[in-house]
């Protein structure tokens, strides 16, 4: 190994413990010539020069392979002429930090090399990040399951709970036609004013999304808003459970909100009854349901 790479491998292994190497940077009048290793040593690339290195696994696999580099690092330096470094000579002072004669521009260019290789040292130091836990993601409110069909009428709109596993619903002839005879009892025009509307809940599959029952009840009320922007209906009339709770945000039970006038505006009433659906397989539902409309008849009251 030529004096070049000892003198290489002397540095890394000095900046491996932490030690900053002093060297020469330029020639001085009067001193002695330093070997050539001096001037073409770039400190802080001590990787670069050892990255072609094969021997170096090798050297370092066992205490005595490095003892031996060791002796002949130190044999080779004092044919050199450059002293071996010591524990005494690593005792750095304050006011010794460059060896004499050097002049002042000298030492201060040692000194901004001993900052940049702390630099690059600091760089190169592996961050400790803090791991970060990860919790998991707390599920959202369970999603309500619900369908509504809407019916918009001059004086009336009226809120249906259909089946769930149903198909068509509001376009089902029979609802249509039980839908139109109740407003018609009511004294009331039977012609609907926008096409009939079915609201499907939850809207999109996936359970990431908020679908809650807060999230449902305004979807409701900002369909009923649109309609309500088509006409001026006096009367809303919730049919079924899951239409008078999402569209007036109630937590109670039908057999509690039936027959209970409430004020949606205050120009609009709101009644809850029995759906479309019970009247239709319970034909005795719709007596029930006549009785409950006379709390809102006339609508003009």
């Amino acid at each position: 190994m030529s004096s070049e790479q000892l003198e290489q491998r002397r540095h890394r292994y000095l900046a491996a413990m932490g030690v900053t190497s002093w060297l020469p940077r330029a020639v001085l009048s009067g001193a002695k010539s330093s070997p050539d290793s001096v001037y073409q040593f770039l400190y802080g690339h001590e990787d670069e020069d050892f990255a072609s290195d094969t021997d170096l696994d090798n050297d370092v696999a066992g205490a005595t392979g490095v003892k031996s580099n060791v002796d002949t690092i130190s044999s080779e330096l004092k044919k050199s002429h450059i002293a071996p470094v010591t524990a005494e000579s690593l005792q750095l002072s304050s006011t010794s930090v460059a060896p004499t004669g050097i002049n002042s521009k000298t030492q201060a260019a040692g000194l901004n090399g001993s900052r940049h290789s702390a630099e690059v040292r600091a760089a190169s130091t592996p961050i400790d990040i803090p791991q970060l836990a990860i919790e998991a993601r707390v599920n959202k409110e369970k999603a309500p399951r619900f369908r509504l069909g809407f019916w918009l009428y001059k004086d009336v709109l009226v809120i249906d709970s259909l089946p769930l596993l149903s198909r068509g619903g509001v376009t089902q002839e029979k609802y249509q036609a039980l839908c139109a005879n109740m407003v018609r009892a009511m004294g009331l025009s039977a012609e609907l004013l926008a096409t009939p509307y079915v609201l499907a809940w939850p809207m999109l599959a996936g359970s990431s999304l908020d679908q809650g029952k807060a999230e449902a009840s305004l979807a409701v009320n900002h369909k009923i808003q649109k309609l309500l922007s088509l006409a001026k209906p006096r009367l809303l009339l919730f049919l079924g459970e899951p239409a008078a709770q999402m569209s007036m945000q109630r937590s109670e039970s039908l057999d509690e909100l039936r027959a209970v006038v409430f004020n949606y505006t205050s120009q609009i009433k709101a009644l809850t009854s029995l759906s479309l659906t019970q009247m239709i397989q319970i034909p005795e539902c719709k007596k029930e349901v006549w009785n409950d409309l006379q709390k809102v008849l006339p609508t003009d009251g």
